[in-house]
C-alpha cells in the first residue's frame, strides 16, 4: 500500500494471478504458445486477433446499446469475459488484484490453495502512450493506421469505456505491447528481474527524510504463500465487501457472450 499510495511520480497498476507457475502474459500470447506447428511471433498475434474480432462480430458481441464496438473496446469486452486477448487486465485497486491472486478461477475459489500465487505491480506508462477509450482504429489491417503500428517497442495503456458491470466493478484497465519475448518471465517489453534491490530499501525509507531509491524495474511480483490465500479472502470479503458475486456479475443483458469467451480461452488452439 505504501507503493501504491505515495510517490507522486509514480503510478503502479495491479494485476494477480492465482499460480506462480504462470507468466506474466497475454492470453493471447499463451494460446498461440498453446497451438502446435504455430511460430510464437507478433504477427501470429496480430493474425490470430483480426480472426477473435471477425468471429466475434459475425455473432454481433461488438453491439452495445445500439452502439457498435471499435476493436479495443471490443477486445475489452471478451476479455473481462474469459477470452484469450493480446490485452494485459491490470486495475488501479491493488485489493482487486489481491483478490484474483487469491482465487482459483472457475466455482472453487480454494481449488488453486496448494499454489502460490503472484501479486503484479506494473508501472504506467506516460501519457504520451495512453490510448482513448473509443479509439477507433482497426487493432491491426495492413496499409492504414491502425493500433499496432503505434505500439513499436514499448507499452501503452488502454483505459475502455464501460462496456460491462465486471469492468466498472473491477476498475479495470488494460496493458498493450507487442510480443517481446518467446521465454523468461513475462512475453511484454517490460523490464522485469526476480531480484528488485531497490524495493526492500524504498519500502523501508518511506516517512523518513532524503530521497527514496530510485525504481530500477517496471514491474514487481509479490510472492503469495498458499497458506495465506484463506485468510486474504476472508479479509478481503470481510473488510473490502470483495466476493465472487461482487467481482464477476452476471451479464444478463448478453447470455452467449460467456459462452463464446470460454470458447476462445487460453487453453484453445489457434484455428488455422
Amino acid at each position: 500500500m505504501g507503493l501504491h499510495s505515495t510517490f507522486a511520480n509514480e503510478i503502479w497498476l495491479w494485476r494477480g494471478q492465482a499460480d506462480k507457475k504462470y507468466r506474466l502474459e497475454p492470453g493471447m500470447h499463451t494460446r498461440i504458445h498453446h497451438t502446435p506447428g504455430l511460430l510464437v511471433s507478433e504477427d501470429n498475434v496480430r493474425w490470430a486477433t483480426r480472426q477473435l474480432l471477425e468471429l466475434a462480430r459475425a455473432r454481433s458481441l461488438d453491439r452495445l446499446d445500439g452502439f457498435v464496438l471499435p476493436d479495443l473496446a471490443l477486445l475489452a469486452h471478451l476479455q473481462h469475459h474469459g477470452a484469450a486477448t493480446p490485452l494485459l487486465d491490470v486495475s488501479v485497486d491493488p485489493l482487486v488484484a489481491l483478490w484474483m491472486a487469491s482465487h482459483a478461477p472457475g466455482d472453487s475459489p480454494e481449488g488453486w490453495d496448494d499454489r502460490g500465487a503472484l501479486l503484479f505491480a506494473v508501472r504506467r506508462p506516460e501519457s504520451d502512450r495512453w490510448m482513448e477509450p473509443l479509439d477507433a482504429r482497426h487493432y491491426w489491417s495492413a496499409g492504414t493506421d491502425d493500433v499496432v503500428s503505434t505500439l513499436d517497442d514499448g507499452m501503452s495503456w488502454f483505459r475502455p469505456p464501460d462496456v460491462s458491470e465486471r469492468l466498472r466493478i473491477q476498475r479495470g484497465s488494460f496493458l498493450l505491447g507487442r510480443l517481446a519475448h518467446s521465454s523468461g518471465p513475462t512475453t511484454l517489453p517490460l523490464v522485469y528481474h526476480a531480484a528488485t534491490s531497490w524495493l526492500q530499501p524504498r519500502i523501508t525509507s518511506i516517512g523518513k527524510r532524503g530521497a527514496p531509491p530510485a525504481a530500477s524495474t517496471s514491474v514487481i511480483a509479490f510472492r503469495i504463500r498458499p497458506k495465506l490465500k484463506k485468510e486474504i479472502r476472508k479479509w478481503l470479503s470481510e473488510r473490502a465487501g470483495l466476493t465472487q458475486q461482487v467481482i464477476y456479475p452476471t451479464p444478463w443483458h448478453r447470455p452467449f457472450l460467456d459462452e463464446f469467451c470460454r470458447a476462445y480461452g487460453r487453453t484453445r488452439p489457434i484455428d488455422y
